[in-house]
């Protein structure tokens, strides 16, 4: 919807959104075990998820996001990102910016000859 691809989150052909909130019935897609919930019915189930779904995303959640995929970082959790190093034998973690830049007319020492 945020690139005005579609009006509605159900429109879009690649969601699975239209199966949770009940307006399509799709045999291939795997179901959540937290959606088969004996708490709520299925109705309140899906209303439940489509209200979360409009509610859309917070602008400060959202520079987070378009900052780790600008660095390629991950988003989850401490333990998550441990997993996810630990298994590819990388450094995931969010750091700032590289060195300082220097002050305005500070000189350049060069250490060639």
């Amino acid at each position: 919807m945020r690139a005005g691809l579609v009006a509605r989150p159900e429109d879009y052909r690649w969601s699975s959104f239209a199966e949770k909130i009940g307006r399509q019935k799709l045999d291939w897609l795997d179901g959540h075990p937290s959606r088969e919930s004996p708490a709520r019915d299925a109705s309140q189930r899906c209303q439940e998820y489509a209200a979360w779904v409009y509610s859309g995303v917070a602008e400060e959640e959202l520079r987070f996001l378009r900052v780790a995929l600008e660095r390629g970082q991950l988003t989850g959790d401490e333990r998550f990102r441990t997993e996810v190093a630990q298994r590819t034998g990388g450094r995931i973690e969010f750091r700032g910016g590289g060195r300082p830049r220097k002050a305005p007319g500070a000189e350049e020492i060069n250490p060639s000859p």
